[in-house]
């Protein structure tokens, strides 16, 4: 069984370099779709609604950066993370004021890919999984 902090140490060296080849290869539909995902997360009035978006918003950046390989990983992060025990770890950590903070951290990011600044993407998508994993306890 993957533990959370091993998933988390996979996630902040796959995810930022996903955010920051998103800056560079992002049409103006995938930044438009990844806006309005963020914006979605921040507004979300449950975990469970953040859960959909937050989802979506990364699965969207691995997607938009355009290499199978990569979005294959990514794939297998996210299968992993829908175990139990990640879900029951994730309780609880997300009250609404948090919702919106992770949300305003998606839009960072989202900006720093809309503007072409992959150095940016990257170092905002890396502070946004070091906060998560603060959150979970796991330091970050």
């Amino acid at each position: 069984l993957t533990s959370p902090a091993e998933i988390l140490e996979v996630r902040l060296e796959i995810e930022p370099v996903l955010a920051r080849w998103a800056a560079i290869r992002a049409a103006p539909i995938d930044v438009d779709a990844l806006r309005r995902m963020a914006e979605r997360s921040r507004a979300a009035a449950s975990d469970a609604e953040y859960e959909r978006w937050d989802s979506a918003f990364h699965r969207r950046i691995a997607e938009t950066m355009r290499n199978g390989l990569f979005l294959a990983v990514f794939e297998a992060i996210e299968a992993v993370r829908e175990d139990a025990t990640w879900a029951r770890l994730r309780e609880g950590t997300r009250p609404h004021a948090r919702r919106i903070a992770l949300g305003n951290e998606h839009l960072a990011v989202v900006a720093a890919i809309a503007e072409r600044r992959p150095a940016e993407a990257e170092a905002r998508m890396r502070d946004h999984l070091a906060g998560i994993s603060r959150d979970l306890g796991l330091g970050g």
